[in-house]
């Protein structure tokens, strides 16, 4: 039985497998300390799928005033297909609803055309014609 709960420290271990194998895991964001942090400052931010106990899922919520995002989804390898991310992503956006949230973003590479399908048949809209997503790391002096 597919089950969805809040984040525990706990789960760190299980959560790092999960985004390694979705090729997700960034050495410095994903720290179990920036996670501490994060749920810390928002309980409901990080969210784990359980399968017999065992966390198997999980995704991250980053939600303002302005902007709301889904983030991190990454089931293990071995339990896709079992509709994980569809019930990860269900109380996601449930728990933004009821924050008074009326849209969320995502960011898919434009490559992935798997992940772009996936999302598009939960109701995701492509919006490449409108913004172009760009990254620059900020390097702090003690590093």
């Amino acid at each position: 039985m597919i089950n969805v709960r809040t984040y525990r420290d706990e789960d760190y271990d299980a959560v790092k497998i999960n985004l390694q194998e979705g090729g997700l895991f960034n050495d410095s964001v994903d720290t179990r300390e920036t996670l501490r942090a994060k749920i810390q400052q928002t309980p409901d931010s990080i969210l784990v799928a359980t399968f017999n106990d065992q966390v198997v899922g999980n995704i991250y919520l980053i939600q303002d005033m302005w902007n709301s995002f889904i983030f991190r989804l990454a089931v293990r390898k071995d339990y896709r297909k079992r509709g994980i991310g569809s019930r990860l992503i269900e109380e996601s956006e449930r728990l933004l609803k009821e924050k008074g949230v009326r849209d969320v973003a995502l960011f898919v590479r434009s490559d992935d055309r798997e992940l772009i399908d996936y999302y598009e048949k939960r109701g995701y809209i492509s919006m490449e014609k409108l913004h172009q997503c760009m990254y620059k790391e900020i390097k702090l002096n003690n590093r």
